[in-house]
């Protein structure tokens, strides 16, 4: 039995009349569309779309920021907006980033980077991830954070040092992402053409808008299920203040529940997105069997 856009099907039934259940062909892929802080999107959220579908995406900037540019399967695309996007793949990921209006010094000197600026009489500096691997194996993502009490009222600005290293994979294609208090502050691939053994690594900026009472510290890493990318996280966070705080509490580990509470969306999606990819591959074989 053979109908344009559903696979064919074989039967050793015979008769004038033979009903026959067809299973459609069109394959549907899962996009996701999400924004940092800053702004919102147009669509937004996870969208199912047919392959090579054309997507026209909007970025809308909140008061007070500017849209920066586009992230597109983990590569830099550009500040065009709107933006058309293809579709060709399973799990692909389009985020807009978006930047504060920051008013130049008064001075007109740049802001401070690398080294803690001197005007910091007080550093205080730790090592809040030491080699973490996160490998998000079947999953579509997979995240570690930790939180961390800081003395808004002595504290100057701060920065994170960061480096990840590309560890092993079956098919390289990862990216990886570093957030504070749930804003992303990077977001960066791995692509085929690059080696085991990649390392890619930079210093963020603090300022003392973006410090608050409770400061949590997220990593992660999403790929495409099944083809295991993992990378090693090293993450040092330094704060400046202007005088010795009373109390400086150590980072905190997540519990076990709070980590399957902030991943239960994306354990979910990973699932279904396996499931659904090892029922294609299953008819596909099925298929090719019944016409040899």
């Amino acid at each position: 039995v053979r109908k344009e856009g559903y696979m064919d099907k074989m039967s050793n039934l015979m008769g004038p009349y033979i009903s026959v259940a067809l299973d459609p062909s069109t394959v549907l892929y899962t996009v996701r569309v999400f924004s940092g802080v800053g702004g919102t999107t147009e669509p937004s959220g996870v969208l199912t779309v047919n392959p090579d579908t054309l997507l026209s995406v909007t970025a809308f900037p909140d008061t007070g920021y500017t849209f920066d540019h586009w992230v597109y399967k983990g590569e830099n695309v550009g500040a065009t907006n709107p933006l058309t996007f293809i579709i060709d793949r399973e799990a692909i990921t389009i985020s807009a980033v978006f930047k504060d209006i920051v008013e130049p010094p008064p001075n007109g000197e740049p802001p401070p980077n690398g080294e803690p600026p001197p005007e910091w009489p007080v550093v205080k500096t730790d090592h809040v991830f030491d080699n973490v691997r996160l490998d998000p194996g079947l999953f579509f993502e997979v995240r570690q954070q930790k939180e961390k009490q800081v003395d808004t009222a002595l504290a100057l600005g701060g920065q994170i040092e960061y480096s990840v290293q590309l560890e092993s994979s079956l098919a390289t294609a990862c990216t990886y992402y570093i957030l504070w208090n749930n804003e992303i502050l990077q977001e960066e691939g791995f692509w085929t053409w690059e080696p085991h053994g990649t390392i890619k690594s930079g210093i963020l900026s603090l300022p003392l808008s973006k410090i608050r009472a409770t400061n949590v510290l997220t990593i992660a890493l999403s790929h495409v299920p099944g083809t295991f990318n993992r990378c090693l996280f090293n993450v040092h966070v330094t704060i400046g203040y202007r005088d010795t705080p009373p109390v400086d509490p150590p980072w905190e580990e997540e519990t076990g529940l709070e980590w399957l509470w902030r991943n239960a969306w994306w354990i979910t999606l990973g699932t279904v997105g396996t499931l659904l990819t090892g029922a294609i591959a299953l008819g596909y074989i099925t298929e090719l069997g019944e016409k040899r």
